[in-house]
């Protein structure tokens, strides 16, 4: 079974509260093998304690391992790691540089998270126009946009929403909104950006959108 099935099946029993023990190490011998995705996986199973005992240090290994293989939503998830000090000494300049790396391979969330460090001045120079360029690209994401569709979707009928990304829910809405937020602030001030305030009330009823869809 390739990682992707393994790991659907581990996300299965892990949300139904049964053991994933033996699937979670098929993955693991993948992922010593140096199969970048099954590396990534191993890693979120360590984040979440999903089939093994948690633990962010080894989730942070994996992480490394995959992203040194060039795996983009590795970066992303060792970019939070050292945003945040979770499992790794807090360090801003590599959280830059994880980011910057999985923002250049389309990953939505780190492009909201690189616009942010660069609105906000965090390891690196404060710079309005990189941090309106980053959010803009996070807001039209492919990913994002068809987040913003199925959640549409679901506001004008009842019928179930096409599942987003490898999940079924709408657990994602919150944070992608947060890009919305930023973008929406500096439209209004002119802030690296055209000032616009048409176009900032649009991002801004957008994100109340995405803000009121809760995870199933």
């Amino acid at each position: 079974m390739e990682p992707q099935e393994l790991f659907k099946s581990v996300l299965v029993l892990y949300d139904e509260g049964k053991d994933s023990t033996d699937l979670v190490y098929e993955i693991q011998q993948c992922a010593t093998e140096g199969h970048p995705l099954a590396q990534l996986f191993l890693g979120w199973c360590y984040h979440f304690g999903a089939g093994v005992t948690q633990s962010n240090k080894e989730a942070v290994h994996w992480y490394q391992e995959a992203y040194k293989q060039q795996e983009p939503s590795a970066a992303d998830w060792l970019g939070n790691c050292y945003a945040c000090g979770i499992g790794v000494e807090q360090n801003y300049e590599k959280a830059l540089e994880c980011y910057s790396f999985a923002a250049e391979h389309d990953r939505p969330m780190a492009q909201e998270q690189l616009g942010k460090m660069y609105m906000m001045g965090i390891g690196v120079e404060q710079d309005d126009e990189m941090a309106a360029l980053w959010l803009r690209c996070s807001c039209l994401n492919p990913e994002t946009q068809a987040l913003l569709e199925s959640v549409k979707q679901q506001e004008h009928n009842s019928c179930e929403s096409r599942s987003y990304s490898t999940g079924n829910n709408f657990s994602h809405c919150s944070i992608h909104a947060e890009a919305f937020l930023l973008l929406t602030e500096l439209t209004e001030t002119g802030r690296g950006t055209e000032k616009d305030a048409l176009e900032a009330a649009r991002l801004r009823e957008l994100a109340k959108l995405l803000q009121s869809k809760r995870p199933d």
